[in-house]
């Protein structure tokens, strides 16, 4: 059950609120006043479309109110209740972004928030589809005769849809397709089978076969001994080839000793005979080095003495020509002692000054705003309006005069004191400004004062470290003076060179003694190995001779096994086809069974189908009979049903009064089609949503006369709703404001101001 729906900027509606009960539900307005744009929101909220919206006739942005102001939004929120549990749903749509937020809650509780999901869980919870809810639920403003507008051969399709029907006859005619092709892959495997080469020699070749693979065995054997013994004439050669190696090597190695001997030879004969041992020579060089040691701190030091001199020299010539410069500004100075003391009385005649104007100012100001007040006293006084100041009451003529003369000598002498003291304050402003000529004058000389006294300071100091880097510069020129440096570093490096040189004699000895070692090493190793060309050669043509056997044998192998893989191929190709032949054989017995169950399937397919549509036309006219009978206020037609006629389409029939039946389309007038037509709209909700028990009219009284609208609203109000848990009517027809037994509105707007939709009477049954 709907419980409540609220509104905000939707198409007419600004801030809307609606409360429904069970039972029928009626909203009466003129056109145009926003009576079905509640419905399409009642639509909107649950599936997030209506019919309109639907079939492209509007836009959603259409739905965002225009008048009387633009909005760029719209909400819907929609409370219903099912199967005891409440929920609430709500959405929102942004112009020119189409529906940007939806969710739904159970209680409290947000158990979705996605525009689609949020449709399908609504769809789980009510059990319908919008397609269902749109068809049987929601009958639209003039299209509660939906059914005949349908061509008779497509009423089946439509019904078929709204049963689900639908899905069984593209499953029979699907399986209708599939035995074709089944049928089609069956005598494709018959030609197949025809088509197969002849595999009768099968039995020859598998013999043949067998004794092509025993010879091969044997060759097998064979080539194998055949290359052992060749990997035994290989491993004989490689020994001989690797002594050959090794004989070449060290005879090669033998001979580079020689020349590397031979140029040691020349060297130690270069130096003649040697009268110094190796031992004496390294202590004669290490003493060298000692004394080259010390010669180089020597010169380093005397290096760092005069650098030390330089930079010091460089120094006191800079602070000799400060000092200078510091006496030539002390020189030229000019100082007036006197100028701090005057400075200071100065500071405290400007100090009084100052005090002296603030005081001016403050009088001043004191002065002119009494003035204003004896010119605005003296203007009433002219004016006749001035009171006594202590009563309050009028002031006779005499008083008046009298207060008159003494405002006005009162001004005559605050402006004489004002001009007095304007004259004061400019005498003292003259004398401000050169009070501060005199203060900035003398703050210079104070400065002059205090800078002669930085310059005598710097200058003493100068003076010291002036007289310091004096004493410190003639201990460095006596340093320097003393330093004695024998012979230069460039000869003691050259005599260090030549007893380096010395030295190298001995170490070309014990050079020249390790590689004649090794020469009588490598002559004793040559010695050993013992090897002989005639035995390679030897080696060698045994080798190829045992290679040549065993190619004849390999190739005698390859033949083999060449005519054994070919017979072999031949016999699997065979084989292969054989199989083939069975399995296509196994597959047409398969198909043929498979065609045979779908032929089963196909027919009971059939079966249901009509079963359904017979079920569903008992239901049907079993609700038809009641609601026709509460709906109809005439006796001319007793029965309202729906049949199925010889071409398997739907027809919808009244039964005449003489019991005869007749066709609704084309034989009845406007007013019993729409009756008849609505009649099947109830039937088809209690038929196709008996969980939901919804149902929404939107103008059900198109084409009804007057009684038939009275008689409408009785079957609305007293016995829809035994069969219908909630009725929504959308109307413009004020008869039916008594088929509310829930809640009633009265919706109105003045679309000539562009007003927005109002409420202007609400009214709940008891």
């Amino acid at each position: 059950m709907i419980t409540r729906l609220v509104l905000e900027n939707w198409r007419s509606h600004k801030n809307t609120e609606f409360d429904f009960s069970k039972g029928t539900n009626v909203l009466v307005g003129a056109m145009g006043s926003g009576k079905s744009s509640a419905m399409d929101a009642v639509s909107f909220a649950l599936f997030g479309t209506f019919p309109a919206l639907n079939q492209k006739k509007i836009r959603l942005d259409d739905m965002i109110m225009n008048k009387p102001e633009r909005k760029n939004n719209a909400k819907v929120s929609m409370a219903f209740t099912v199967d005891g549990k409440e929920y609430s749903v709500k959405r929102e749509i942004v112009r020119g972004k189409g529906q940007t937020s939806a969710e739904i809650r159970m209680g409290d509780k947000l158990i979705e928030s996605a525009n689609q999901r949020v449709n399908d869980r609504i769809g789980d919870i009510l059990r319908i589809d919008y397609d269902l809810f749109s068809r049987a639920v929601y009958a639209e403003q003039n299209n509660i005769d939906y059914f005949l507008e349908i061509p008779k051969a497509k009423r089946r399709e439509k019904i078929d849809e709204l049963l689900k029907i639908d899905k069984f006859e593209a499953a029979r005619k699907n399986l209708g397709t599939v035995m074709t092709r089944l049928a089609e892959m069956a005598d494709d495997r018959k030609s197949a089978i025809a088509n197969k080469p002849d595999i009768s020699e099968i039995a020859a070749l598998d013999k043949e076969l067998a004794n092509g693979l025993s010879e091969l065995a044997k060759k097998e054997g064979a080539l194998a001994a055949k290359k052992k013994e060749k990997e035994s004439a290989e491993s004989r050669y490689n020994s001989v080839l690797a002594k050959r190696a090794a004989f070449s090597e060290h005879d090669n190695k033998i001979k580079e000793l020689n020349g590397q001997i031979k140029a040691f030879e020349q060297k130690l004969n270069s130096y003649g005979p040697m009268t110094i041992s190796e031992d004496e020579l390294k202590k004669r060089i290490t003493g060298k080095a000692e004394e080259r040691k010390q010669l180089k701190g020597m010169l380093d030091l005397k290096n760092r003495k005069e650098a030390e001199r330089d930079t010091l020299s460089t120094v006191l010539s800079g602070h000799e020509k400060s000092l200078a410069e510091y006496e030539r500004k002390l020189q030229d100075a000019k100082y007036d002692k006197n100028a701090p003391a005057k400075l200071k009385e100065c500071k405290e005649r400007a100090e009084e000054t100052r005090k002296t104007l603030e005081d001016m100012a403050a009088n001043y100001r004191s002065i002119d705003a009494r003035l204003l007040e004896v010119e605005e006293s003296i203007s009433k006084l002219g004016k006749g309006i001035e009171k006594c100041p202590t009563c309050d009451s009028e002031l006779d003529e005499a008083t008046v005069r009298r207060l008159l003369q003494n405002r006005q000598h009162e001004k005559k002498l605050l402006s004489d004191n004002r001009a007095e003291l304007e004259k004061r304050v400019l005498e003292f402003s003259e004398l401000r400004k050169k009070l501060e000529t005199e203060l900035e004058g003398l703050q210079k000389a104070v400065n002059s004062i205090e800078e002669g006294e930085w310059l005598s300071g710097e200058k003493n100091r100068l003076a010291k470290d002036i007289s310091a880097m004096k004493q410190n510069l003639n201990i460095l020129v006596q340093q320097l003076g003393a330093m004695q440096i024998g012979r230069g570093e460039e000869e003691l490096e050259k005599e260090i060179r030549g007893l380096e040189d010395m030295l190298d004699y001995f170490i070309y000895q014990k050079e020249f003694a390790q590689k004649a070692a090794e020469r009588e090493k490598l002559k004793q190793e040559l010695s050993r190995l013992g090897y002989k060309e005639e035995d390679e050669k030897k080696a060698y043509d045994s080798l190829k001779e045992i290679e040549k056997n065993a190619a004849v044998s390999a190739q005698e192998l390859t033949n083999l096994s060449s005519l054994i893989a070919e017979r072999g191929k031949r016999l699997d190709d065979l084989k292969r086809i054989q199989q083939e032949i069975e399995w296509n054989k196994k597959e047409i017995e398969h198909l043929n069974a498979a065609v045979d169950s779908y032929e089963i399937l196909q027919k009971g397919l059939q079966d249901v189908q009509g079963k359904l549509r017979q079920e569903f036309t008992e239901e049907t006219n079993a609700a038809l009979t009641d609601v026709w009978k509460r709906l109809y206020p005439y006796a001319d037609y007793r029965e309202l049903k729906l049949v199925i006629d010889e071409a398997g389409d739907y027809i919808l029939q009244l039964q005449r009064r003489d019991g005869g039946w007749i066709n609704v389309e084309g034989t009845t007038s406007g007013g019993e089609r729409s009756t008849a037509c609505l009649a099947l709209r109830i039937a088809l909700s209690l038929v196709l949503t008996q969980n939901l028990s919804w149902l929404v009219l939107d103008e059900p009284t198109h084409n009804l006369d007057r009684q038939a609208v009275r008689e409408l609203a009785v079957t609305l109000r007293d016995h829809l709703p035994k069969i219908v848990d909630q009725v929504f009517v959308i109307t413009h027809e004020e008869e039916l404001e008594s088929a509310a037994s829930g809640y009633l509105y009265r919706l109105q707007r003045n679309k000539e101001e562009d007003e927005p939709t109002k409420i202007t009477a609400e009214q709940a049954s008891a």
